[in-house]
């Protein structure tokens, strides 16, 4: 079955979180404190995977109401609201119990509760089941005479047994029934139907596996129930080996240990170096000796395993403890999570697990969340529903905007000044949210939106929007006569020379593959850029206006021929220059602030998009602009 919607109260600094959707993937985005924790926590609850969880009264109602919790609920407090849809093997399963028409709805709801309790809702058509049972029978007529036409399977049971039938086939109903709780077919359905439903893996920042472990005292610990978490998930760690703590002090098998261990250690280093990119030369070591009388307690006696990273490139090893934290939970959560996987299909081969993630790769880089969110969504949603938390723009799905959630503290001001606290609710919709809360979509969609919009695997990046303008519009022009053009390029403003060198490296030169060309204007004074940018070999090629007018300076304008520009202008700018006031051997727009002209660069080129019709006249001054462009076209396409 799968989850589809939640709705959390009286837990912590939950109130009413309100009813939201559930996705395949589902990412609740909120500040610190905000609650995000008491929601997946709230959740885990449902059917925690972890034995012992349960809601505490006393810790988890929400404190400033405790006092009143026998005022406030009559019975027991709501905790948990949950809808389910049940998939087709989840049908199956009651349609071969109570028959084809059974059920008025596949959905589902599980609601949990303080204490301990939950109670499920399920829209079972009882006089479907009924004809069901009977039907099964073939009852004849005198049968069903003494049935009567119940509407309950407990009526079905009771007319059966105050009849004093001898009939086989209403004895064996009856004998069926009794084999229900309570004689219940609403309660049988929930028996069918409980191991079925998922249970939930809660994972958090904390859970990280020790770099050491003392056998003696993790026996003493798992006697008492006091094993950390930190140590169960390296004692996760030897499952995944296929070994166990018993088998550490086995002399006779440490060689079978040690190929065991160093099997596990290739295999979860392999997993991990499918997604983490940040290091590619380490490896995971495992070593067992006893415990030495100077080391801390309790690494002073007994059998120590200690785990070790080793970086390849630099021939040296540290301890597990001394690696990055983002690199020890990346790690932690794989060993983990596997086991999680092999333990659930053992035990239970008909369920699911939905995993909860709490502030997955907090203490990543960047692009190490990136990794993670790629692991996410490759394996982990391909086979389970994952909800996670986060308030960071670099684990935020920018094309999958319609599963975030966003997770806030609600206070309100009253008109008499005071404060109304409604706890944290949950919402799709980000116009209600604050903008701290969406401060993470908003910088997570903005770098998207930069990526998207401008990058592709062919750039061609330029000066400014009147440059794409020229260039678009000549380009779509040619295209139509057969002549070279450019229509495979991402056009991409940079702003400038001094800003090409920073926009390439922040958004261009990662891409595999990707073709850049820089087009840019040139002035005396930018020599030593440019040199440098040819230098620095982050593009394919860096073209300059000036190499394709037969001018030292030159800018996009002064591709035109200088009569075709001047009517453009004249035409777009409300001025009237003449020709003869301008010296061909300098830039044209130089020339013309130089007069005193203010002129908009992008008036121009708006104007020209508008009225096309000035490039289609048949005459020296547009063929020899035209040609300039195609001239310019053909060598940008040389990088193709």
């Amino acid at each position: 079955m799968k989850l589809t919607s939640i709705q959390v109260k009286n837990y912590r600094s939950v109130e009413d979180s309100e009813k939201f959707a559930i996705d395949d993937i589902t990412c609740l985005v909120g500040k610190n404190e905000s609650g995000k924790t008491a929601i997946l926590k709230a959740i885990e609850g449902i059917n925690p995977f972890q034995e012992g969880m349960k809601y505490d009264k006393t810790t988890d109602y929400p404190r400033r109401y405790l006092s009143q919790y026998d005022e406030r609920h009559s019975y027991r407090a709501e905790v948990c609201i949950s809808e389910w849809k049940l998939n087709q093997k989840d049908i199956e399963v009651l349609k071969e119990e109570f028959g084809e028409d059974c059920l008025d709805s596949h959905i589902i709801t599980i609601t949990t509760y303080y204490e301990g309790s939950r109670t499920f809702s399920i829209q079972l058509n009882q006089k479907n089941v009924v004809h069901h049972l009977c039907n099964e029978k073939n009852l004849n007529a005198a049968e069903m005479a003494v049935i009567g036409d119940p509407d309950a399977v407990k009526d079905l049971y009771q007319k059966i047994s105050e009849s004093g039938t001898e009939s086989e086939k209403l004895i064996s109903i009856k004998e069926h029934i009794e084999e229900y709780r309570d004689k219940s077919a609403y309660l049988k359905a929930i028996d069918l139907l409980f191991p079925r439903v998922p249970s939930f893996v809660y994972f958090s920042y904390y859970s990280r596996m020790s770099g050491a472990i003392s056998i003696n005292q993790y026996r003493a610990n798992k006697e008492n129930n006091k094993v950390s978490e930190n140590d169960e998930v390296f004692a996760d760690f030897l499952s995944f080996a296929g070994t166990s703590i018993d088998e550490i002090d086995k002399i006779d098998k440490h060689e079978e240990f040690k190929s065991k261990i160093e099997a596990a250690s290739n295999r979860i280093t392999d997993q991990i170096f499918d997604y983490w990119t940040q290091n590619t030369n380490l490896e995971i070591e495992f070593e067992v000796s006893e415990g030495k009388e100077s080391d801390p307690r309790p690494f002073n006696s007994g059998t120590v395993m200690r785990a070790r990273v080793k970086n390849t490139a630099h021939r040296a090893s540290v301890p597990f403890s001394e690696r990055s934290a983002g690199f020890i939970w990346f790690f932690s959560f794989l060993v983990h999570f596997s086991q999680v996987e092999k333990h659930y299909s053992e035990q239970n081969e008909n369920a699911n697990v939905i995993v909860l993630l709490d502030e997955p790769g907090l203490t990543l880089h960047a692009k190490a969340q990136y990794d993670l969110l790629r692991y996410i969504q490759e394996k982990l949603a391909s086979n389970y529903q994952v909800i996670y938390s986060t308030h960071s723009p670099f684990m935020v799905i920018p094309d999958q905007l319609s599963s975030i959630r966003t997770v806030e503290d609600v206070i309100r001001e009253r008109q008499n000044g005071r404060q109304e606290i409604l706890g944290t609710k949950v919402s799709s919709d980000f116009l209600k949210t604050s903008r701290d809360t969406i401060f993470p979509l908003q910088s997570a969609l903005g770098y998207e939106i930069s990526q998207t919009l401008f990058i592709g695997e062919k750039v061609l990046l330029v000066e400014g929007a009147s440059d794409i303008l020229y260039l678009k519009k000549i380009s779509n022009l040619l295209k139509e006569q057969d002549r070279s053009h450019i229509e495979q390029w991402v056009l991409c403003p940079a702003g400038g020379i001094d800003k090409i060198a920073p926009f390439v490296s922040l958004y261009l030169s990662h891409g595999k593959g990707r073709k850049i060309v820089v087009l840019t204007d040139y002035q005396k004074g930018h020599k030593k850029k440019v040199q440098r940018l040819r230098d620095s070999n982050m593009m394919s090629s860096l073209l300059l206006y000036s190499d394709f007018c037969d001018k030292e300076e030159a800018d996009v304008e002064d591709l035109f021929e200088q009569l075709l520009y001047l009517k453009i202008l004249n035409h777009s700018c409300g001025v009237s220059i003449e020709p003869g006031n301008i010296n061909s051997d300098n830039r044209i727009l130089k020339e013309i602030e130089s007069q005193g002209h203010e002129i908009s660069h992008y008036k121009p080129a708006d104007w020209l998009l508008r009225n096309e019709d000035v490039l289609r006249e048949d005459n020296e001054e547009v063929n020899r602009t035209l040609g300039r462009f195609e001239n310019l076209f053909n060598k940008i396409n040389e990088n193709q």
